[in-house]
């Protein structure tokens, strides 16, 4: 089968919220008929994903991923700060969706970086003194 790929316009819905994405999508050239892709249909969905962050102000998963290089943090350190659950980090990081919670917590956490240094610092310190205690 000869197939062509062509741009499409779609609405995907978030919840009530439809996105309208415009991406392209393999189609038979004999009949029309579209034949399915993953590649193209994941290009898609995250295309609509990206959308959405835009229209919502969600922070992006190379937000996070960026913040926790630049603070040397773990997921793990990450989940505790936020008291968000590291496999849901995890996950977002990957390209979900954050709740509006989350995008709060996550966006203040990320535009003061000083703060996760000082808090690092604190943490390393109180580290020492339990070894200290513990000897």
């Amino acid at each position: 089968m000869e197939t062509i790929v062509k741009d499409v316009t779609y609405t995907l819905y978030f919840g009530d919220e439809p996105v309208e994405v415009t991406s392209p999508l393999r189609f038979d050239k004999e009949t029309g008929e579209e034949v399915p892709d993953k590649e193209l249909y994941e290009a898609m969905t995250i295309k609509a994903h990206e959308l959405y962050r835009e229209r919502h102000n969600l922070v992006s998963p190379q937000d996070i991923v960026n913040f926790r290089k630049q603070t040397g943090l773990s997921l793990k350190q990450l989940a505790t700060i936020t008291s968000i659950d590291e496999l849901w980090l995890q996950i977002l990081e990957i390209g979900d969706l954050p709740s509006k919670e989350e995008n709060v917590v996550l966006k203040a956490i990320i535009s003061r970086p000083d703060l996760i240094e000082s808090y690092l610092d604190e943490t390393k310190s109180m580290q020492g003194v339990k070894k200290v205690a513990n000897y």
